[in-house]
């Protein structure tokens, strides 16, 4: 919260590839035109779907990409690690992780959209800047 949300991903980005076999690039253009609370939730998004590479995809590699349009903050975390199947796995009671993703973002009039394959996941949150 003190540090704001670029500065708070890059460290989380620097702070997993320290203790994972797992190397993250870390893209953020980002000016802060987002409340600090949706900030807040976009910020555990991120760390959500980072643990979850770290945790399931046996990736060697994870980008996570900010960029800013007129109207929307567009978030982007992809990784090469194995894939899984998403249906599925949106309908197993052991998908707490990616449903808290697609909530927080709903909670914010946003949405996210997810799509994976062999060769890797990608997970798109696109988040309105006048969401309030």
């Amino acid at each position: 919260d003190q540090i704001g949300l670029k500065l708070s991903l890059e460290h989380i980005c620097n702070q997993m590839m320290e203790h994972n076999l797992l190397f993250i690039t870390a893209d953020i253009q980002y000016s802060n035109s987002l409340p600090r609370s949706s900030e807040l939730q976009l910020f555990r998004m991120v760390q959500e779907a980072l643990n979850n590479v770290v945790k399931y995809a046996g990736a060697q590699a994870a980008r996570v990409t900010i960029k800013e349009s007129a109207t929307f903050v567009h978030t982007e975390i992809i990784d090469n690690g194995k894939g899984f199947d998403v249906a599925t796995a949106l309908n197993s009671k052991m998908s707490f992780g990616l449903l808290s993703l697609t909530e927080r973002s709903r909670s914010l009039n946003g949405k996210t959209e997810i799509s994976s394959s062999s060769a890797g996941t990608v997970i798109k949150i696109e988040i309105p800047k006048s969401h309030v």
